[in-house]
């Protein structure tokens, strides 16, 4: 074999060695039986779409059910003070799962469920990436429907959800920062309302105490990972199915917590026994509608049987009272809240401005003063002389401008041994 033939036999050998990995293979996206692959200008992604009826039930509470609360009691959590009402059809509801529970920039979310009332219907959408390479176009798809909606429902999505989505939207040069006009993180409202009786806030737990939900067979949150880099390396769709239903569950519990939190602001009576059902009334007089917060509070008032929780909530009540300018209303509740334990200032203090300044009473105004002074003291001998010691030096203040009013000099309740009048 001469040289030339050599040539010719090492350049065929060479062809045919890089030519076999060239076969036509198929897709190493695979399918993904339970969704449809969708086309969009950034490439494909898989999008399910699952329509839920208003009549199922999550747990012990129906889809149907946020229907029947008032807007005003939904649009209780919108921040913007440019609305007081909201409806259930304006809102998008939101959650992911992703390839890290923690976040960081290495985070992807694999799979995103928005739900949305259409048609008579709660539609749960699912846009699902079967490969890195998927996510820009599982991103387009997401920033439009969200842009559709001003107002967005999440749980924890203003720490987690939302901030991964739009490092995620940066990193692919898509969107400097998606916001909505209002973002209702139900995690604060459960957490102001329920903290005290459900200790841990997940949303587990939450739908399980609130909603009556047990998920029989659902995947754990911490396994939604492992699953989604199993299916990368497999490319068995079936052992990730668990987790589109688990994404189902979760934008389920979202409506069915949204219509809890809006319950407690219409109905707090039916929370009354295991909630902090009075911060309902701090939520609707912080965002102004007092008038709301009163009629919350007194409901409340009327089932709260525990004593300082109830001593709390007068209190609450005769500050609302006290701003509308109804004074004559807070009176009683101020005597009631004075004879509770858990000692306060505020109901005698109370008690004395509106004595001297309004009834014009003067000697009603320092008996309620020297009342308060000698609870204080008998609180200081159990916590020390230095306890609310800036209360004490305001009381005998008052005390001491009382006197002159009514022309004698400072006497001091306690020092002198003697008692106050009634």
């Amino acid at each position: 074999m001469d040289l030339r033939d050599r040539l010719d036999w090492a350049l065929k050998t060479s062809t045919r060695e890089k030519s076999a990995p060239e076969r036509e293979e198929p897709s190493s996206h695979g399918e993904i039986p339970w969704g449809e692959v969708v086309q969009t200008p950034l490439g494909t992604c898989v999008r399910v779409v699952e329509e839920v009826p208003l009549h199922s039930y999550h747990g012990q509470v129906s889809v149907r059910e946020i229907f029947e609360r008032h807007p005003r009691a939904l649009g209780s959590f919108l921040k913007s003070g440019e609305r007081e009402a909201l409806f259930p059809d304006e809102c998008l509801f939101l959650d992911t799962e992703t390839t890290g529970l923690a976040g960081g920039s290495g985070t992807v979310a694999f799979l995103v469920g928005l739900a949305r009332f259409v048609d008579g219907a709660l539609q749960v959408e699912q846009f699902f990436a079967r490969d890195f390479d998927e996510e820009p176009a599982l991103l387009h798809l997401v920033r439009q429907r969200l842009r559709e909606y001003e107002v967005w429902v999440s749980y924890n999505g203003k720490t987690f959800d939302v901030p991964l989505l739009n490092q995620r939207l940066v990193f692919h040069r898509l969107e400097r920062e998606l916001l909505p006009w209002e973002h209702i993180d139900l995690l604060y409202p459960v957490r102001r309302f329920w903290k005290s009786w459900l200790g841990e806030c997940s949303l587990a737990r939450v739908e399980q105490q609130l909603l009556g939900v047990r998920r029989e067979s659902d995947v754990p949150g911490w396994m939604v990972p492992g699953l989604y880099f199993r299916y990368l390396r497999e490319r068995d769709p079936w052992p990730l199915k668990p987790v589109f239903d688990h994404n189902v569950q979760d934008v389920l519990s979202l409506v069915g917590v949204l219509n809890a939190v809006a319950r407690l602001v219409e109905q707090p009576e039916a929370f009354a026994d295991r909630s902090e059902a009075w911060r309902a009334g701090s939520l609707l007089a912080d965002a102004g509608r007092r008038r709301e917060a009163v009629r919350v509070l007194e409901r409340v008032l009327q089932n709260t049987t525990d004593a300082r929780k109830r001593k709390r909530v007068l209190l609450q009540l005769g500050r609302l009272y006290k701003t509308l300018g109804e004074r004559h209303r807070a009176l009683p509740l101020w005597e009631e809240a004075s004879r509770l334990p858990g000692f306060s200032v505020e109901p005698y203090v109370e008690l004395a401005k509106y004595y001297e300044h309004h009834a014009r009473e003067v000697d009603r105004a320092r008996q309620w003063t020297e009342r308060g002074l000698e609870n204080l003291r008998v609180v200081q001998q159990l916590f020390g002389p230095g306890h609310l010691k800036r209360e004490e030096q305001d009381l005998l203040h008052r005390l001491e401008r009382l006197h002159r009013k009514m022309g004698g000099g400072l006497k001091t309740p306690g020092a002198s041994g003697t008692s106050p009048g009634g």
